[in-house]
């Protein structure tokens, strides 16, 4: 997995269809950086699978990812770019930012 996929992601505020944990999503990358050395990112999820569901609540359908289980990462223009209300709470999902969203 690129992180310059992700980075360009974030920069367009374009949505990216993956595979993580064997399930197939819809994200809107946020935030990409290192915790603890570790690549994360952070993402809206707008659709797809998910082991505990989406939620008719957008501030429940954040993600927070390692990079390295990502695959099948693809640039996803037909989506629409979401996000929700809380976009702008701190977050535990990285220590080290590389690419946030520009509001």
């Amino acid at each position: 997995m690129s992180i310059q996929a992700i980075r360009r992601a974030i920069r367009r505020k374009q949505p990216i269809t993956a595979t993580y944990l064997g399930r197939r999503r819809i994200l809107c990358p946020h935030l990409v950086g290192t915790k603890n050395g570790l690549w994360n990112v952070l993402s809206y999820q707008s659709g797809g699978e998910s082991s505990s569901g989406l939620s008719a609540n957008p501030a429940h359908n954040w993600r927070c990812m390692r990079v390295s289980e990502l695959s099948r990462v693809v640039s996803a223009p037909d989506h629409e770019w979401r996000t929700a209300p809380n976009h702008t709470r701190p977050t535990t999902c990285v220590d080290v930012v590389d690419t946030e969203v520009a509001y």
